[in-house]
């Protein structure tokens, strides 16, 4: 970075450097350097205080025993202040014994620009909540509870109908084994029945009931004309409020073989209303689009959760449990339209009628036999194939769903045996219904690395029938591909679509080996001969092996493939723990 701002030993470079100053008292000088010695030591930090402060009251009361009622109140204040700091030292000189040399053009340049060397950037959260639940019982068969919260947030400004929401959950249970009817058996032992209703609440992104403004120094070439600016971030916006969900939850608890199976079932049924997003204007007030309260959106599954103790003897025990559930949701109201580009990204889009996170494609119509390029199926009633798709248009009616970037069935299978002192456990998870957005396979530049997919890429006319991955455009090439029109279309374009295809999608079901723990406790018999109270040693490793996953990924890992964009999966980790007590 210093030597970028010492570039300026040729016409060239002076004239293409922005690093380099024109001064504005100067107008007829060229460019000039504003640092020719010493470097830059730049920090920055990220301060977090956090105050916490609960207080709660329990009563609990038994009348003529068959009676049992609970009570629990509750207060408290949650306080976080962050201040992010940076600092830019300028002139510093690692060479020289950290000896710093400021420079006054540098920093002239700097006020010129408006850019500061150092700067605070502070932040307040300050939470409120009052909760009120009670539990009433009769004799151990029918237990109601009803639940009440009143939560409060200065993250909506000062709009007293906003920064307030009451919340509430009615819940029951019904153990009808412990009701006369109920002969015992040893096949079915417990069955209990269970169901829940509420309102919850969200703040999520909301930060704007109330306008949001800050400071700024206006941007003049000349220090005296500089002043002190106020300006808004955020528009007033008094009628956002909370994201608000209600939920229906039934459950079913069963016990068999005197409980040594047990299996959990439950099923919800959820709607979102009130959802917070951005919301495109007409532009008066000065924002394009602003954060409101702009769609709907409904959502269920069902999830069973079964656990075994298939054998238990003095020396030898085997556990097992499995569990699966599926989930699925679907957006039923928006008050905007979505771009191609939100539909088309690996994180997916929020489309009427589609999940939250849905995939969408533009279709691919197959390579140019002469040059190898990509084309794609346009819009209209012939379909015409075409070079160019514009991603910022919100007609989505040519895209073709993938399907959700969510998986839609989850589950695992955990098995754990001991024999004596030693044990053995192990975790296979599995996922399904979901698809991934391949990465872009198509970049030419330094910053970037091709995929394996080049390998297979289109090199002559004939290729298009045998591979869908386009030629690398030379420079003669680049300038010949032309749209369904005939007109000349950048390079950029179709390599740029085909990236976001029907051709980049993966499946993102998979099957994995999550992981898997050995270990060995030392009889007491030993440990008593070493003055020790217990020993052990454990092993265990973590996300160890892929069993089943598209091939389309190769080998990268589907679970955290897509997780925010450029997330980094989880690494295979292996621990060895030994364990002595006195």
């Amino acid at each position: 970075m210093a030597q970028a701002y010492r570039a300026a030993s040729s016409p060239v470079s002076i004239g293409n450097n922005q690093y380099l100053y024109a001064d504005p008292d100067h107008p007829n000088n060229l460019p000039f350097v504003v640092l020719p010695g010493g470097g830059f030591y730049n920090t920055q930090s990220n301060n977090l205080k956090y105050l916490y402060f609960r207080h709660s009251l329990d009563y609990i009361q038994t009348f003529n025993s068959d009676h049992t009622l609970t009570a629990f109140a509750s207060m408290e204040v949650r306080n976080t202040e962050r201040q992010y700091e940076f600092f830019n030292g300028t002139g510093y000189q690692f060479d020289n014994g950290g000896l710093v040399s400021p420079y006054y053009m540098y920093f002239k340049q700097a006020a010129e620009q408006g850019k500061p060397y150092f700067g605070m950037y502070p932040s307040r959260d300050r939470f409120l909540a009052y909760m009120f639940t009670t539990t009433y019982g009769y004799k151990n068969k029918y237990v109601f509870t009803p639940t009440f919260r009143y939560d409060g947030s200065n993250k909506m400004g000062k709009s007293k109908v906003a920064r307030w929401l009451p919340t509430w959950n009615l819940a029951g249970k019904w153990n009808i084994h412990e009701e006369s009817f109920w002969k015992t058996n040893k096949v079915l032992t417990s069955a209990t029945l269970r169901s829940s209703y509420g309102l919850t609440g969200n703040i999520g992104y909301a930060t704007n009931s109330a306008a949001t403004f800050y400071n700024l120094i206006a941007r003049r070439p000349y220090i005296n004309d500089q002043e002190t600016l106020t300006f808004i971030s955020d528009l007033e916006n008094s009628q956002l409020t909370w994201e608000k969900s209600t939920d229906l939850d039934i459950g079913a608890d069963l016990g068999f073989l005197n409980n040594r199976i047990t299996l959990q079932t439950d099923y919800y049924k959820r709607r979102i209303h009130d959802l917070i997003g951005l919301i495109n204007t007409s532009g008066i007030g000065g924002q394009f689009t602003k954060l409101g309260n702009y769609g709907t959106m409904a959502g269920e599954g069902i999830e069973f959760s079964l656990d075994a103790r298939v054998v238990r003897t003095r020396n030898f025990s085997w556990s097992s449990r499995f569990n699966i559930a599926h989930n699925k949701n679907k957006v039923t109201h928006l008050e905007t339209d979505p771009l191609i580009w939100a539909a088309v990204s690996g994180n997916g889009g929020a489309v009427v009628g589609y999940p939250s996170r849905g995939l969408f494609s533009v279709p691919f119509a197959g390579l140019d036999h002469y040059l190898g390029y990509p084309t794609f199926i346009g819009t209209g009633k012939d379909k015409p194939v075409t070079t160019y798709i514009n991603l910022q248009d919100d007609n989505l009616s040519n895209l073709k769903y993938e399907g959700p970037v969510d998986p839609t069935l989850t589950g695992g299978f955990y098995n754990q045996v001991s024999y004596k002192g030693f044990t053995l456990s192990g975790l296979v998870k599995f996922a399904a219904g979901n698809v991934l957005r391949l990465r872009s396979a198509l970049g030419f530049s330094d910053m970037a690395s091709m995929s394996k997919d080049m390998l297979n890429r289109w090199a002559m006319p004939g290729d298009e029938t045998k591979t869908s991955v386009p030629a690398i455009p030379d420079a003669v090439s680049a300038f010949q591909i032309v749209d369904n029109k005939g007109a000349q279309v950048n390079v950029v374009y179709p390599y740029n679509l085909y990236n976001y295809s029907t051709e980049r999608v993966a499946n993102g079901k998979y099957v994995k080996l999550s992981s898997l723990s050995f270990g060995y406790q030392l009889p007491q018999s030993f440990c008593s001969r070493l003055s020790m109270t217990g020993a052990s040693i454990t092993a265990v490793a973590n996300n160890i092996l892929v069993i089943y996953a598209d091939k389309k990924l190769n080998g990268q890992d589907p679970e955290f493939f897509n997780s925010g964009g450029v997330a980094l999966p989880t690494s295979k980790q292996v621990t060895v723990s030994l364990k002595v007590g006195f």
